[in-house]
């Protein structure tokens, strides 16, 4: 019999320990990471600048166009037959978006085909076949002041996308939701619904049907140390708020750290702990392949505890961590936060000799970017400071994630943009990222050309007959080699109304067909697509 040395054993035993513990749920050869290359001088965005980005096809030519900080429309010209200096050239004026403001996210309102913008600081841009037209005034569009987010979605199903709007923090600033008539005016119906006394300072609004009952619910990310709201949708489309139910509201836990020098110098026990959270940047994704979507919550977080100049700071005891929520399915729909599980390391709270930073992640943004079948995540963090860089945590299959951004050379500081979209329809998706190179340097965009990595890969875009036209909330299933993944039709994603294409994607590894798909439209129709080939864009309309 052969002898085997105690180191080798070892080795064995942890290989096998590690498998039972979920780590190598995928052989190091089964994907490779692809390079994101810079494009951004090909592309004639250098020096743009850039804090929010939302991707788009505003000229139905099938390419997706971007649109930066909601006032500067970039057309992609890859689609065109003919000679090209860059790949997106400036519109702006020329769509007749000049007077444009305020960070924006696109929806087709009315049902023509033709995608409109809704803008931060009221504004309704109609879109009126690739020239755009502001019509808030004729379309009863009346939003508050001072909003830092907005998100599309059909709260009632009847086939008219409806607006979210959450504000900034101050006095008489309120949450809104807008209802679509259906006839090309808005209705305010926040007081209806509850929502016109909520004062909170709300800066992602997220969209989607997390329990599967065909009405579309919505997460809100609050600042400020408050709770995060989980409005759910009920039957009669009223919205209670069910997050501390669920668990995604955020640790309330004020009991849980004890501090010694406040207490040697009380002569009593001083005590403090996470009081919620400064949620800036959210996303729903179904990060298991359960077929349940969860939730990614993106804080600031500050560390530091000890004494300062002039105080002594105890800010890293009552700020809340950033959350991985995963939804435990029916019949609760409770959501469990795996952070502690998940590889994603949290920063030591302390004073001098522990404190290594605070952490400052602002947006989530996310997309198979590997084509692996799971859903990886993009967080961007704010601050002019070095370490402030921009992580893109890839999921290793098992809930567990890696910071793969520094292989990748993705070392941006300093920034809350980021939106991910195939611009150049090869079925690998790229990315456009804000921030600055290095410490005072300007804030930039920078695009990431995605090479791919020979893993094959399907996209759908939708059209909606019953349901509003673009199809924002329908939900893709896909089957395919005994795997089942979900994506949805987003109609805003991430911090401060930023968005993905609404071409949805799906990573499909090395699997060589797709066993079938089934479209759940919002206004309640399950369509079944059949199966379908690899490596394909596919158009798919809603049966009337």
């Amino acid at each position: 019999m052969k002898k085997y040395s105690p180191a080798a054993i070892f080795a064995a035993l942890m290989f096998i320990f590690a498998c039972m513990a979920g780590n190598y749920s995928r052989s190091e050869n089964e994907t490779h990471l692809p390079e994101m290359a810079d494009a951004t001088k090909d592309a004639g965005l250098e020096n743009i600048g850039g804090t929010f980005f939302a991707w788009g096809d505003y000229n139905n030519d099938g390419w997706q166009d971007l649109l930066v900080d909601g006032h500067l429309l970039f057309e992609n010209q890859l689609g065109m037959n003919k000679p090209i200096k860059f790949w997106f050239e400036n519109v702006t004026n020329d769509r007749g978006l000049e007077t444009a403001s305020g960070n924006a996210v696109w929806g087709d309102y009315n049902n023509d085909g033709w995608l409109d913008l809704a803008t931060c600081s009221g504004q309704l841009w109609k879109n009126e076949k690739g020239r755009f037209t502001e019509v808030s005034k004729d379309a009863e569009f009346k939003m508050n002041k001072n909003i830092c987010s907005i998100a599309w979605g059909d709260y009632d199903n009847d086939g008219y996308p409806d607006l979210y709007a959450a504000p900034s923090e101050g006095d008489g600033n309120f949450h809104q939701l807008f209802h679509n008539k259906g006839n090309g005016k808005f209705e305010d119906v926040s007081a209806k619904y509850g929502i016109d006394k909520i004062a909170l300072y709300g800066r992602s609004v997220i969209w989607c049907d997390y329990d599967n009952d065909g009405r579309q619910d919505i997460y809100i990310g609050n600042y400020r140390l408050k709770p995060n709201m989980l409005w759910h949708n009920n039957k009669d489309n009223a919205f209670t708020n069910v997050a501390e139910i669920a668990g995604t509201a955020g640790d309330n836990d004020p009991q849980r750290y004890k501090d010694t020098a406040i207490s040697e110098a009380q002569g009593k026990d001083a005590k403090f702990g996470p009081q919620y959270g400064h949620t800036i940047g959210c996303a729903w994704a179904d990060f298991n392949n359960d077929g349940f979507f969860d939730i990614w919550v993106s804080n600031l977080v500050h560390k530091y505890v000890g004494p300062t100049q002039n105080s002594y700071d105890i800010r890293g005891y009552v700020c809340d961590d950033s959350k991985i929520y995963i939804n435990q399915g029916g019949p609760d729909f409770k959501f469990m936060d795996i952070r502690d599980k998940s590889g994603v390391a949290r920063l030591p709270i302390g004073g001098r000799g522990v404190y290594a930073g605070d952490e400052l992640w602002c947006n989530a943004v996310c997309a198979d970017f590997d084509n692996d079948t799971f859903v990886d995540v993009c967080v961007t963090q704010i601050y002019n400071l070095d370490y402030a860089k921009t992580k893109i945590f890839r999921n290793k299959g098992n809930l567990t994630f890696e910071d793969v951004a520094p292989e990748l050379g993705i070392q941006f500081i300093d920034t809350y943009g980021a939106a991910w979209a195939d611009f150049n329809r090869d079925g690998y998706m790229d990315i456009i990222v804000g921030g600055r190179d290095k410490v005072d340097a300007p804030q930039v965009a920078h695009l990431l050309k995605n090479e791919g990595n020979n893993m094959n890969w399907i996209e759908f875009q939708l059209e909606g007959t019953a349901s509003n036209r673009a199809g924002i909330g329908a939900k893709i299933e896909l089957k395919a080699g005994g795997k089942k993944q979900v994506r949805q039709v987003e109609g805003g994603t991430g911090s401060h109304a930023q968005q993905n294409s609404l071409t949805v994607h799906f990573g499909l590894g090395n699997l060589e067909k797709v066993d079938e798909v089934t479209v759940y439209w919002p206004g309640g129709q399950a369509q079944k697509l059949g199966p379908q080939t690899i490596n394909q864009i596919v158009k798919a309309k809603e049966k009337k």
